[in-house]
């Protein structure tokens, strides 16, 4: 989904941005609600944006794509771990060894799947 921000503060390297949110973005929770009713999001100034800049923001809505690789992934590769640590190892402390190493494998793999869908600047408007 893309929307069209307005650059509210530049702090740094990041830019806080003013979203008029859509009724089909309710579900997305990438944007932070502020006290008088706004939704915000901070971002990288990937563009070289100024404030009072619009933007076009692409963000990806998809809570179950990211659900299933936040929780699916880990959850997959622990077990599988454990069951090829036990067959290899013949012993449940190998097996959870084993599955914990894969764990953690898999954090490193779900860190990088992720940068795929944080939203992102596309350009100046």
């Amino acid at each position: 989904m893309e929307e069209i921000a307005t650059i509210v503060e530049i702090s740094g390297n990041k830019l806080k941005l003013l979203l008029t949110r859509q009724a089909v973005c309710k579900k997305c929770g990438a944007c932070q609600k502020a006290e008088d009713g706004s939704f915000y999001l901070e971002l990288e100034n990937t563009v070289g944006a100024n404030a009072g800049d619009k933007v076009l923001v692409k963000i990806e809505p998809s809570n179950l794509k990211i659900s299933a690789i936040l929780y699916g992934i880990p959850s997959a590769m622990f077990t599988i771990g454990i069951f090829l640590g036990f067959f290899l190892g013949h012993s449940e402390t190998f097996a959870f060894f084993t599955g914990f190493g894969f764990l953690i494998i898999s954090f490193i793999a779900v860190k990088s799947l992720l940068k795929k869908y944080k939203p992102k600047i596309e350009k100046i408007i």
